[in-house]
């Protein structure tokens, strides 16, 4: 899976939660919510990209203006 780009939004309390715009050659691009980790971005967005929850394509389309 190919990262496209990523977004990232500070919560209360410190917390981070990350959007991340990924590519594969089956599904094309799709797009995963999920909260980072905070130990770097690319870490993040692999994080996320593997286990975060599925974000609506129409939703991710107009947060990454794609």
């Amino acid at each position: 899976m190919n990262i496209l780009d990523s977004i990232f939004f500070a919560a209360a309390g410190g917390a981070c939660i990350g959007v991340v715009m990924c590519e594969d050659d089956i599904d094309g691009v799709q797009y995963f919510i999920g909260p980072a980790i905070g130990r770097d971005q690319t870490v993040d967005e692999v994080w996320i990209a593997e286990n975060g929850d599925r974000f609506p394509d129409l939703a991710g389309m107009a947060l990454f203006h794609k």
